[in-house]
């Protein structure tokens, strides 16, 4: 049976929302994994995907994510077989590597989504890894980057250093080394994206990955898009915006796992209805009905305050959630099809959108293994 996993990236970029709350400070990737993140870890079966290397445990405001959700590293797998075929796939494909380094650097959210990954998470990251990079990925980095293999050795070793990797982000890029070791950290994740999928893929896994690692992901089949329902993405906002009501990035972050904690138990219980309806005050009021149930918000008009502060930070809606199988099916997929009801005059048929609520939010488990897919609607013209 399928199960779903998802990237440190992604949780960390979320974080970075939570933590500064400031619009000028954030980049589209940041505020898009924020919401990608909270829809997705409402499923009991999301996990962190585990990388190549060494893992030290959790660090920074990230040991309340795994804390309070101790379910995302549960799941331990043998990893010798996905870095062998990113290795092999390095041999062969070392062009692919650098027009994707090339691609990535051109995207209008780079700069300031590696800002924002160094000043915030360089000093957890190598607290987590013990490097800023894998030093099994050195002969590629260095045949991108245009540096020696031992050179690159020795700022790995540089690297290991939480004092040294302070004064780096400290100087803020001021140094060669300083560039060097964020291009070689940067470039590494992209390569530890497609051990994900390598890893993903042969453990019959689903993987959402950051947006930045979205260039080096391998070309896959149509994917089978589902819509995510109105309501439910009312629901999700409110649960964002309670936690950003909080008024320090601890509380913010202990606040939005909480709600999450709060939201996958209603779930699993079928206590919440979120359908689809026609009319978007109805999805208004069924999401601010769902926060109420689980304890997020106390009335309709703190859900409304909470939808207006994830708005005003400029997080968009989700439009589908697809998969895009790893391998040609052999026989083909047959969709779930989900009633869609309109929020108003629901009467008996409550319970039955509950359980129908609870299903959509465990069909990743039953559902053909792939990369999961987003699209996601645009906030309305002039929202900052």
């Amino acid at each position: 049976m399928a199960k779903g996993f998802i990237d440190s990236a992604s949780i960390h970029s979320a974080l970075a929302v939570l933590q500064l709350k400031r619009t000028n400070h954030l980049s589209a990737w940041e505020r898009q994994c924020l919401l990608e993140t909270t829809y997705l870890l409402l499923f009991h079966d999301i996990g962190v995907i585990p990388g190549p290397g060494g893992y030290r445990g959790a660090s920074g405001l990230y040991t309340h994510v795994v804390s309070g959700l101790p379910s995302l590293e549960e799941r331990k797998f043998l990893r010798g077989q996905a870095l062998r075929s990113t290795k092999t796939w390095l041999a062969k494909g070392g062009e692919t590597l650098s027009q994707a380094w090339k691609q990535l650097q051109s995207q209008p959210e780079f700069p300031l989504w590696s800002d924002t990954v160094r000043n915030l998470f360089w000093v957890d990251h190598v607290r987590m890894h013990g490097s800023l990079f894998n030093e099994e990925f050195i002969p590629h980095l260095a045949r991108v980057l245009n540096y020696s293999e031992a050179e690159l050795k020795v700022l790995q070793t540089r690297s290991q250093s939480e004092q040294v990797v302070r004064e780096w982000v400290k100087g803020d890029l001021a140094s060669d080394e300083a560039m060097l070791a964020n291009d070689a950290h940067i470039l590494a994740g992209l390569i530890r994206g497609r051990f994900h999928e390598y890893l993903a893929s042969g453990s019959g896994l689903h993987l959402c990955s950051h947006p930045f690692r979205k260039i080096i992901g391998r070309p896959l089949a149509t994917s089978l898009a589902e819509p995510v329902f109105n309501s439910e993405e009312y629901f999700v906002k409110a649960l964002i915006g309670s936690a950003l009501l909080e008024t320090t990035k601890e509380r913010r972050v202990k606040a939005w796992v909480v709600n999450l904690q709060k939201a996958r138990k209603a779930i699993q219980l079928r206590q919440l209805a979120l359908p689809q309806t026609v009319v978007e005050s109805d999805a208004e009021r069924l999401a601010a009905q769902a926060a109420r149930t689980c304890g997020i918000s106390s009335t309709y008009e703190r859900v409304r305050r909470e939808l207006d502060i994830a708005t005003a930070l400029g997080i968009s809606g989700l439009a589908t959630v697809a998969i895009s199988p790893w391998l040609v099916l052999v026989t083909p997929f047959i969709p779930h099809v989900y009633r869609y009801f309109r929020g108003q005059g629901i009467g008996d048929d409550l319970c039955r959108i509950a359980y129908d609520t609870s299903r959509r939010f465990r069909r990743l488990a039953r559902s053909i293994p792939g990369r999961i897919e987003r699209s996601l609607r645009l906030p309305p013209t002039g929202t900052v």
